[in-house]
């Protein structure tokens, strides 16, 4: 009978090495995406705080401060998406009333945006007191927005919601123990 070649012999040697490496490897991967269920777990909105968290492909393995840096980035890109929203919709009314209205939101999520600019330098920093009330702010300028445009909320309901649960999941985060 003849000697398997050297290559072979290598591969039947490293092959089994190999698939322990990886089983160990996708451990962390999974306990991370469970911190991910953990974190939303906390919240009134799971599914949506899932599918916000799990948007960030880095979010699948980041850790929990990861976590607070990837839920404040995207509170702010909503904050900042809501201002061109709120503008567009500024250059298309012809009501003053309604153009007035649509004002106030427009500085409520600038200044939304401001907030969770200083959450992400704050959390950078360790400041977690300082973290939680930039968030706590974020959702009062969507009440804010709410109150100024009364019942014609319509335009502007799913960027309200979204900058509210995604501070929300920023609170969740920073009082995560």
């Amino acid at each position: 009978m003849e000697e398997p070649s050297s290559l072979i012999q290598a591969c039947r040697l490293w092959f089994p090495i190999f698939t322990i490496c990886a089983s160990l490897s996708i451990h962390p991967v999974e306990s991370r995406s469970q911190l991910i269920g953990d974190v939303c777990a906390r919240t009134r909105f799971i599914d949506y705080c899932k599918h916000a968290l799990m948007s960030d492909p880095s979010s699948r393995g980041a850790n929990l401060h990861q976590l607070g840096d990837i839920s404040i980035g995207l509170t702010l890109s909503s904050a900042q998406r809501s201002v061109e929203k709120a503008d567009q919709l500024i250059g298309r009314t012809r009501d003053i009333v309604l153009a007035g209205k649509l004002r106030k939101c427009k500085e409520a999520y600038n200044s939304a945006a401001g907030q969770m600019r200083q959450a992400r330098q704050m959390w950078g920093s360790g400041n977690v007191g300082g973290t939680r009330n930039a968030a706590f702010a974020s959702i009062q300028m969507v009440f804010a927005c709410r109150d100024a445009l009364g019942g014609s909320e319509r335009e502007l309901s799913g960027n309200n919601r979204d900058i509210e649960y995604l501070s929300h999941i920023v609170l969740v985060i920073v009082d995560f123990k």
